[in-house]
């Protein structure tokens, strides 16, 4: 079924479907799983799926691996980086913090502040 809008809100992204016209005809796609074929997807240059960054190394400024990207919480508008390594990390997913995300070389270059 091809999509006609789509924004974000709050958090979550509202799409309008063709051919669903009324409240009704929405409410009978409630609870139903979207797909999209990565094919499809036009992410602006600079973006990724989040699915191609859970894994990688997470290096420090002088490239000492910190740990592994386990996972991204989105507590409210600013994702933060959750890093599994010999401590614990959490890092927000601000430029101030996340200087580099390289996907083909497998890595996420941080800088981190004190306390962190």
């Amino acid at each position: 079924m091809p999509v006609a809008s789509s924004r974000v809100h709050k958090g979550s992204v509202i799409v309008r479907f063709q051919g669903v016209d009324t409240v009704e005809g929405a409410m009978a796609l409630k609870g139903k799983t979207v797909q999209l074929r990565r094919a499809d997807a036009k992410l602006p240059q600079g973006s990724f799926f989040l699915a191609d960054i859970i894994g990688l190394d997470v290096v420090d400024q002088d490239g000492q691996k910190l740990g592994t990207l386990k996972e991204v919480l989105s507590p409210s508008r600013q994702q933060v980086y959750v890093v599994a390594g010999e401590r614990n990390i959490m890092i927000p997913a601000v430029s101030e913090f996340i200087l580099e995300t390289n996907i083909e070389a497998g890595y996420i270059k941080v800088r981190l502040i004190e306390g962190m």
